[in-house]
């Protein structure tokens, strides 16, 4: 068997968003909310959708780990991405594809009110069963952001995987939402929609380093 390597093209498939080794092409996925041109409609191998309300994602500006955009979620309005175990995905496929029975890991950067009630969290459906991954309010925020990290264990082919972004009690960004496999090495870049340069790189922990012009 050879040791797969695969990338994410992205900015109308001009520019490298994300790269990873020991990965597979489907099994990698990374959004950083920065290429689109008003609604969201899923990059990067993601889509999220409303769970309760109806109407179109936008990402926002302003509120933003790296680049200028994230993922808002609103209070009681959970959005979810749901994926399917598959032990070859067709080559037409567009979204994340865990393989049968392997391990993978997730995570990404959120922004919430630090009085709400009820932060936010991250809830996992996998063939553990459902877990939910809470903010980790003993470490330290960077500039207002707390990452949630964990693993995800996919069932038999053709089981359900799933991703849930929970608001909490006030509304919450989230941004640079990675998946890989769970023994993998994975970096991804986050560029400037307009001009096209490197505004952060993000290392294989999701730790960001920021890139400044003159």
């Amino acid at each position: 068997r050879g040791i797969y390597s695969a990338s994410l093209q992205g900015y109308k498939h001009a520019l490298t968003t994300a790269a990873a080794a020991n990965c597979s092409y489907f099994e990698l996925a990374f959004d950083g909310f920065e290429d689109y041109s008003g609604n969201y409609d899923g990059h990067g191998h993601m889509n999220f959708v409303r769970t309760v309300g109806e109407g179109g994602i936008t990402p926002a500006s302003g509120n933003a780990h790296t680049g200028k955009y994230s993922l808002p979620v609103t209070s009681g309005d959970p959005l979810k991405f749901q994926t399917t175990t598959l032990t070859t995905p067709a080559t037409n496929q567009k979204f994340f594809t865990p393989k049968p029975n392997q391990d993978y890991y997730f995570s990404l950067w959120v922004k919430a009110n630090v009085s709400a009630t009820t932060m936010p969290s991250v809830t996992i459906v996998d063939n553990s069963g459902t877990t939910t991954f809470n903010v980790d309010l003993k470490v330290a925020a960077i500039e207002g952001w707390r990452k949630i990290e964990g693993k995800i264990k996919a069932g038999a082919a053709s089981s359900t995987v799933s991703i849930q972004l929970n608001a909490g009690s006030h509304t919450a960004y989230f941004d640079d939402v990675r998946m890989q496999p769970f023994k993998s090495a994975m970096t991804s870049t986050v560029y400037d929609p307009n001009t096209h340069w490197v505004l952060a790189e993000l290392d294989n922990r999701n730790f960001a380093t920021f890139y400044l012009y003159d």
